[in-house]
């Protein structure tokens, strides 16, 4: 779990559930910095520059902070997807102002907020499809409206999907 404070003092949590092996994620921190050095060959403000998650997950770089705060951060996750199968991993940001500061639920509540916002989007987008719309038509209108359809909180991943290199 990870635990962010913006300007006005309000608790945020982020909760990640294990991958299906079991295996939690790596919480992976970096400063919201530009890496000056690589962009304009002059002096760093940070050693943990904007880019570091990227350069610490591809090139293995000690470009995140060890000691686990930044203004960026990651989870990230390590597993193997065969192909054609489906992985699901659960994240939940909460915002809270409970100094004890309960870890959102993954669980049930999470299937249900999940299928609400899903049905709240549905009903939504169908308000919006002209009459005689396609279906293909109305899945292109849609995520034209609103981006690729991502799901805020649960990640499908495709091994398909990812290249390797």
């Amino acid at each position: 779990m990870a635990i962010a404070e913006d300007v006005d003092r309000s608790r945020w949590l982020l909760a990640a559930d294990p991958h299906p092996g079991g295996r939690p994620p790596t919480l992976l921190f970096c400063e919201n910095e530009t890496n000056y050095p690589r962009l304009f060959g002059s002096h760093g403000t940070t050693p943990y520059p904007k880019d570091g998650i990227n350069d610490h997950v591809v090139h293995g770089a000690a470009t995140v902070n060890p000691e686990g705060h930044g203004t960026k951060m990651s989870c990230w996750y390590r597993v193997a997807v065969d192909p054609g199968d489906t992985i699901e991993l659960r994240l939940r940001l909460a915002s809270t102002h409970d100094p004890a500061m309960p870890r959102p639920d993954l669980g049930t509540s999470f299937v249900q907020t999940m299928g609400d916002r899903e049905r709240e989007a549905d009903e939504f987008y169908a308000s919006l499809r002209p009459t005689g719309a396609t279906d293909d038509e109305a899945a292109i209108m849609r995520q034209a409206l609103g981006g690729d359809r991502v799901e805020p909180a649960i990640l499908r991943i495709r091994r398909a999907a990812l290249a390797r290199r």
